[in-house]
């Protein structure tokens, strides 16, 4: 089995970019550490990368091996393609947890947005109990952030977290809707002008169809 390393009471000041960016095989932890990014700025239309903290993990489960082959829905993964070397990529446990993290963006108001502030990516992710705090309105009134967190797993649990902006959470068949391995509950949004729902809708066709 491969182990990633742990990201464990950390302090991070970036002032250009991301805070955090993890990408890898094996169980991955980040949990208590106190992350500020400047943000990634005038990200291109249609741009689904994070911008301040980005976790994905390539990793396969065992719980796969039952299956005989890959899901067909599994195809949400991005690159490389994951079918290989068993002892390589089946048994690493793609399993991510995000836990009692804060995370800050201090994105200079005039300069930049956020699309998506942070985002965690694996066969099963566990995010609970992180505060996301996003720059959100520019001089202007305007809104800088759309996303503070997202998150995608096929066991997927996002829960008591607190943010700025949207928390949109999704297994990896999002067309199924709300299914028992998505656990997306008790989560506070600060400021939600009815906009995260259409956001997640964008979110289900990235997933689906791109």
């Amino acid at each position: 089995m491969r182990l990633s390393q742990p990201v464990r009471g950390n302090t991070v000041l970036q002032p250009v970019g991301r805070a955090l960016q993890l990408y890898g095989l094996g169980p991955m932890v980040v949990e208590g550490n106190h992350l500020v990014s400047g943000g990634l700025t005038a990200p291109t239309p249609g741009n689904v990368e994070a911008h301040a903290l980005e976790i994905i993990n390539l990793g396969q489960s065992a719980e796969l091996i039952a299956e005989g082959s890959m899901p067909s829905f599994y195809g949400f993964m991005p690159a490389p393609p994951l079918q290989g070397d068993p002892d390589e990529l089946f048994l690493c446990h793609g399993d991510v947890m995000l836990a009692g993290n804060q995370h800050l963006t201090t994105l200079d108001r005039d300069t930049g947005y956020l699309t998506f502030s942070t985002i965690a990516i694996g066969w099963s992710v566990n995010a609970s109990e992180n505060r996301f705090e996003d720059t959100h309105l520019d001089n202007g009134a305007a809104l800088m952030t759309d996303v503070s967190l997202v998150t995608t797993a096929a066991l997927n649990i996002t829960a008591l977290n607190t943010a700025t902006r949207c928390i949109l959470a999704f297994d990896v068949d999002p067309l199924a809707g709300t299914t028992p391995n998505l656990q997306d509950v008790n989560n506070i949004m600060y400021y939600d002008t009815g906009d995260c729902a259409t956001i997640g809708t964008y979110i289900v066709y990235w997933l689906t169809f791109v």
